[in-house]
Protein backbone atom coordinates (compact mmCIF):
# COMPACT_ATOMS: atom_id res chain seq x y z
CA UNK A 1 0.00 0.00 0.00
CA UNK A 2 1.85 3.07 -1.26
CA UNK A 3 1.97 6.11 1.40
CA UNK A 4 1.01 9.66 0.60
CA UNK A 5 3.67 11.86 -0.36
CA UNK A 6 3.89 13.76 2.77
CA UNK A 7 4.22 10.72 4.73
CA UNK A 8 6.60 9.48 3.01
CA UNK A 9 8.95 13.28 2.83
CA UNK A 10 8.00 12.67 7.22
CA UNK A 11 9.59 8.82 7.09
CA UNK A 12 12.95 9.79 4.93
CA UNK A 13 13.81 12.59 7.50
CA UNK A 14 13.21 10.53 10.57
CA UNK A 15 15.77 7.71 9.24
CA UNK A 16 18.52 10.40 8.18
CA UNK A 17 18.34 11.54 11.87
CA UNK A 18 18.32 8.43 13.25
CA UNK A 19 21.68 7.09 10.69
CA UNK A 20 23.02 10.69 11.72
CA UNK A 21 22.61 9.61 15.41
CA UNK A 22 24.14 6.23 14.99
CA UNK A 23 27.42 7.74 12.91
CA UNK A 24 28.13 10.32 15.83
CA UNK A 25 27.86 7.95 18.64
CA UNK A 26 30.29 5.21 16.02
CA UNK A 27 32.72 8.07 16.06
CA UNK A 28 32.78 8.95 19.53
CA UNK A 29 33.15 5.63 20.27
CA UNK A 30 36.46 4.86 18.17
CA UNK A 31 37.41 8.16 19.66
CA UNK A 32 38.31 6.59 22.80
CA UNK A 33 36.26 6.20 25.96
CA UNK A 34 32.93 3.82 26.49
CA UNK A 35 29.86 5.01 24.72
CA UNK A 36 28.07 5.00 28.33
CA UNK A 37 31.00 7.21 29.79
CA UNK A 38 30.73 9.76 27.13
CA UNK A 39 26.57 9.30 27.73
CA UNK A 40 27.06 9.87 31.48
CA UNK A 41 29.66 12.87 30.93
CA UNK A 42 26.51 14.60 28.81
CA UNK A 43 24.10 14.04 30.83
CA UNK A 44 25.03 14.90 34.06
CA UNK A 45 26.15 11.69 35.56
CA UNK A 46 29.47 11.42 37.18
CA UNK A 47 32.18 12.26 35.40
CA UNK A 48 35.38 10.33 34.42
CA UNK A 49 38.21 9.90 37.51
CA UNK A 50 41.64 10.34 36.97
CA UNK A 51 43.75 7.32 38.69
CA UNK A 52 45.24 8.82 42.00
CA UNK A 53 48.89 8.03 42.85
CA UNK A 54 49.14 5.01 44.92
CA UNK A 55 51.66 5.90 48.18
CA UNK A 56 53.69 2.88 48.33
CA UNK A 57 54.88 3.35 44.86
CA UNK A 58 57.98 5.02 45.19
CA UNK A 59 57.97 6.92 41.77
CA UNK A 60 55.56 9.67 43.48
CA UNK A 61 56.55 13.12 43.53
CA UNK A 62 59.01 13.77 46.56
CA UNK A 63 57.39 16.30 49.62
CA UNK A 64 59.48 18.91 49.59
CA UNK A 65 59.56 20.58 53.35
CA UNK A 66 61.27 23.69 53.53
CA UNK A 67 63.87 23.78 56.52
CA UNK A 68 63.68 27.95 58.05
CA UNK A 69 66.96 29.26 59.32
CA UNK A 70 65.65 29.92 62.67
CA UNK A 71 62.21 29.66 64.65
CA UNK A 72 60.22 27.03 65.09
CA UNK A 73 61.44 23.88 64.22
CA UNK A 74 58.37 22.00 65.12
CA UNK A 75 56.45 23.04 62.18
CA UNK A 76 59.18 21.42 59.65
CA UNK A 77 59.04 17.85 61.89
CA UNK A 78 55.40 18.09 61.14
CA UNK A 79 55.76 18.45 57.78
CA UNK A 80 58.42 15.28 57.80
CA UNK A 81 56.24 13.53 59.52
CA UNK A 82 52.92 13.71 57.69
CA UNK A 83 54.81 13.16 54.48
CA UNK A 84 56.42 10.27 55.11
CA UNK A 85 53.33 8.44 56.22
CA UNK A 86 52.16 9.22 52.51
CA UNK A 87 55.39 8.16 50.61
CA UNK A 88 58.78 7.02 51.18
CA UNK A 89 60.69 10.05 51.09
CA UNK A 90 60.69 13.51 52.14
CA UNK A 91 63.13 16.03 50.82
CA UNK A 92 64.52 18.77 53.22
CA UNK A 93 65.67 22.34 51.89
CA UNK A 94 67.26 25.31 53.44
CA UNK A 95 65.12 28.06 52.39
CA UNK A 96 67.65 30.84 53.52
CA UNK A 97 70.93 30.61 55.41
CA UNK A 98 71.34 30.34 58.60
CA UNK A 99 74.57 29.11 60.79
CA UNK A 100 72.68 26.44 62.81
CA UNK A 101 71.21 24.38 59.65
CA UNK A 102 73.37 21.58 60.37
CA UNK A 103 72.05 21.16 64.46
CA UNK A 104 68.35 22.02 63.30
CA UNK A 105 68.35 19.15 60.44
CA UNK A 106 69.68 16.52 62.63
CA UNK A 107 67.08 17.79 65.37
CA UNK A 108 63.91 17.34 62.68
CA UNK A 109 65.49 14.10 62.15
CA UNK A 110 65.80 12.75 65.45
CA UNK A 111 62.17 14.11 66.54
CA UNK A 112 60.38 13.00 63.83
CA UNK A 113 61.54 9.45 64.40
CA UNK A 114 60.40 9.77 67.87
CA UNK A 115 56.39 11.33 66.34
CA UNK A 116 56.31 8.62 63.60
CA UNK A 117 57.00 5.86 65.88
CA UNK A 118 54.39 7.50 68.10
CA UNK A 119 51.85 7.25 65.08
CA UNK A 120 52.58 3.99 63.95
CA UNK A 121 52.02 2.26 67.55
CA UNK A 122 55.88 1.81 68.09
CA UNK A 123 55.32 -1.24 66.25
CA UNK A 124 58.14 -3.48 65.97
CA UNK A 125 60.55 -3.79 63.03
CA UNK A 126 60.00 -0.03 62.49
CA UNK A 127 63.93 0.96 61.31
CA UNK A 128 64.93 4.32 61.77
CA UNK A 129 64.80 7.38 59.93
CA UNK A 130 68.19 8.60 58.58
CA UNK A 131 69.50 10.95 56.23
CA UNK A 132 70.91 11.56 52.50
CA UNK A 133 73.05 14.48 52.21
CA UNK A 134 72.38 15.47 48.81
CA UNK A 135 73.61 18.84 48.65
CA UNK A 136 75.54 20.69 52.03
CA UNK A 137 77.49 24.27 51.67
CA UNK A 138 78.60 24.84 54.87
CA UNK A 139 80.01 28.31 53.83
CA UNK A 140 76.55 29.54 52.87
CA UNK A 141 74.42 27.29 54.89
CA UNK A 142 72.52 25.49 51.72
CA UNK A 143 71.02 22.07 52.65
CA UNK A 144 69.13 19.90 50.53
CA UNK A 145 68.80 15.84 52.59
CA UNK A 146 66.38 13.22 51.60
CA UNK A 147 64.72 11.79 54.62
CA UNK A 148 63.56 8.18 54.51
CA UNK A 149 62.83 5.05 57.11
CA UNK A 150 65.38 2.41 57.16
CA UNK A 151 64.30 -0.82 58.28
CA UNK A 152 67.85 -2.43 58.27
CA UNK A 153 69.03 -4.49 61.48
CA UNK A 154 71.45 -2.41 63.53
CA UNK A 155 74.93 -3.89 63.64
CA UNK A 156 76.65 -4.14 67.02
CA UNK A 157 77.73 -1.23 67.87
CA UNK A 158 80.94 -0.42 69.72
CA UNK A 159 80.90 2.49 71.68
CA UNK A 160 84.32 2.24 72.30
CA UNK A 161 85.08 3.15 68.54
CA UNK A 162 82.67 5.88 68.80
CA UNK A 163 84.30 9.01 66.58
CA UNK A 164 83.52 12.08 68.89
CA UNK A 165 83.20 15.57 66.74
CA UNK A 166 84.55 18.70 67.97
CA UNK A 167 84.25 22.21 66.31
CA UNK A 168 87.88 22.24 65.31
CA UNK A 169 88.21 18.72 63.91
CA UNK A 170 89.46 18.16 60.61
CA UNK A 171 86.99 17.56 57.68
CA UNK A 172 89.24 15.77 55.65
CA UNK A 173 90.63 13.32 58.21
CA UNK A 174 87.31 12.64 59.53
CA UNK A 175 85.95 11.45 56.12
CA UNK A 176 89.22 9.54 55.17
CA UNK A 177 88.71 7.83 58.98
CA UNK A 178 84.89 6.99 57.71
CA UNK A 179 85.99 5.73 54.23
CA UNK A 180 88.50 3.63 55.94
CA UNK A 181 86.32 1.79 58.73
CA UNK A 182 83.18 1.83 55.98
CA UNK A 183 86.36 -0.15 53.57
CA UNK A 184 86.51 -2.78 56.60
CA UNK A 185 83.30 -3.81 56.37
CA UNK A 186 81.31 -1.70 59.05
CA UNK A 187 77.77 -1.73 58.91
CA UNK A 188 77.58 1.45 60.79
CA UNK A 189 79.98 4.24 63.34
CA UNK A 190 78.94 5.91 66.02
CA UNK A 191 79.72 9.39 65.75
CA UNK A 192 78.91 11.80 68.50
CA UNK A 193 78.56 15.65 68.61
CA UNK A 194 77.79 18.45 70.78
CA UNK A 195 76.78 21.95 68.84
CA UNK A 196 76.32 22.85 65.66
CA UNK A 197 80.06 23.66 64.82
CA UNK A 198 80.70 19.71 65.48
CA UNK A 199 77.48 18.49 63.58
CA UNK A 200 78.81 20.71 60.18
CA UNK A 201 81.94 18.93 60.99
CA UNK A 202 80.18 15.51 60.78
CA UNK A 203 78.01 16.37 57.59
CA UNK A 204 80.51 17.92 55.96
CA UNK A 205 82.91 14.57 56.51
CA UNK A 206 80.52 12.47 55.49
CA UNK A 207 79.88 14.31 52.23
CA UNK A 208 83.70 13.90 51.80
CA UNK A 209 83.47 10.07 52.73
CA UNK A 210 80.68 9.39 50.14
CA UNK A 211 82.51 10.81 47.16
CA UNK A 212 85.47 8.75 48.55
CA UNK A 213 83.47 5.90 48.03
CA UNK A 214 82.25 6.46 45.23
CA UNK A 215 85.25 6.81 43.31
CA UNK A 216 86.45 3.57 44.66
CA UNK A 217 83.23 1.58 43.91
CA UNK A 218 82.24 3.17 41.03
CA UNK A 219 78.38 3.59 39.98
CA UNK A 220 77.23 0.89 42.31
CA UNK A 221 78.51 2.83 45.43
CA UNK A 222 75.66 2.89 48.01
CA UNK A 223 75.51 6.47 49.62
CA UNK A 224 76.59 7.04 53.36
CA UNK A 225 73.15 8.07 55.18
CA UNK A 226 73.02 9.73 59.18
CA UNK A 227 70.66 8.04 61.58
CA UNK A 228 70.58 10.60 64.65
CA UNK A 229 69.46 10.23 68.07
CA UNK A 230 69.40 12.94 70.74
CA UNK A 231 72.17 11.83 73.22
CA UNK A 232 72.01 13.06 77.03
CA UNK A 233 72.03 16.63 76.16
CA UNK A 234 73.68 19.03 78.30
CA UNK A 235 70.75 21.61 77.03
CA UNK A 236 67.94 20.66 75.34
CA UNK A 237 67.15 24.17 74.40
CA UNK A 238 70.26 25.48 73.49
CA UNK A 239 71.72 24.43 69.43
CA UNK A 240 75.21 25.12 71.05
CA UNK A 241 74.72 22.87 73.88
CA UNK A 242 72.59 19.96 71.92
CA UNK A 243 74.35 16.48 71.83
CA UNK A 244 73.80 13.97 69.18
CA UNK A 245 74.42 10.51 69.33
CA UNK A 246 74.39 9.86 65.41
CA UNK A 247 74.97 6.83 63.29
CA UNK A 248 76.99 6.82 60.03
CA UNK A 249 75.31 3.68 57.63
CA UNK A 250 74.87 2.97 54.17
CA UNK A 251 71.52 4.29 51.99
CA UNK A 252 69.46 1.20 51.95
CA UNK A 253 66.22 0.53 50.22
CA UNK A 254 63.90 2.96 52.13
CA UNK A 255 60.70 1.34 53.31
CA UNK A 256 57.46 1.95 52.30
CA UNK A 257 55.17 4.65 53.73
CA UNK A 258 55.16 4.44 57.96
CA UNK A 259 51.46 2.74 58.63
CA UNK A 260 49.17 4.62 60.87
CA UNK A 261 47.63 3.21 63.57
CA UNK A 262 44.12 4.50 64.86
CA UNK A 263 44.19 6.77 67.95
CA UNK A 264 42.81 3.84 70.19
CA UNK A 265 45.39 1.31 69.15
CA UNK A 266 48.33 4.36 68.92
CA UNK A 267 47.03 5.05 72.87
CA UNK A 268 47.30 1.43 73.68
CA UNK A 269 50.71 1.18 72.29
CA UNK A 270 51.68 3.92 74.22
CA UNK A 271 50.36 2.86 77.51
CA UNK A 272 52.48 -0.65 76.75
CA UNK A 273 55.53 0.93 76.05
CA UNK A 274 55.24 2.91 78.96
CA UNK A 275 56.09 -0.12 81.68
CA UNK A 276 52.58 -1.20 81.69
CA UNK A 277 51.22 1.72 82.10
CA UNK A 278 53.27 2.32 85.40
CA UNK A 279 55.66 4.56 84.02
CA UNK A 280 56.19 8.18 84.65
CA UNK A 281 53.20 8.99 81.78
CA UNK A 282 50.46 5.96 82.71
CA UNK A 283 48.19 8.32 84.85
CA UNK A 284 47.97 10.46 81.92
CA UNK A 285 47.50 7.43 79.46
CA UNK A 286 44.80 5.41 81.41
CA UNK A 287 43.09 8.84 82.04
CA UNK A 288 42.78 9.17 78.12
CA UNK A 289 41.94 5.54 77.24
CA UNK A 290 39.17 6.06 79.74
CA UNK A 291 38.04 8.99 78.22
CA UNK A 292 38.77 10.98 81.38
Amino acid sequence: MALPLGKSLQLCQAVAVLHGAAGRNARLCSAGGSCSSRAAATSGGPPLRRPVPDASDKSVAVPIVALPAKGDIYAPVDGVVHGLLRVPLVQLRTTAGGAAVACRTLRICSLAAQDLQKASGYLPGFGRLALRIDRYEASSHILVATIGRLIDTPSQQDVDKMLVMRRDTDVETLAEALAERMRAGEGEILTRSVGNDSACRLLQAVCVARGILMREEGPTSVPLAVAPTLGNALSSWSLDRLEFVSAVLRWSSPADAAPELPRAARLRAEFDADEGGEGPRGFARRKEMRGG
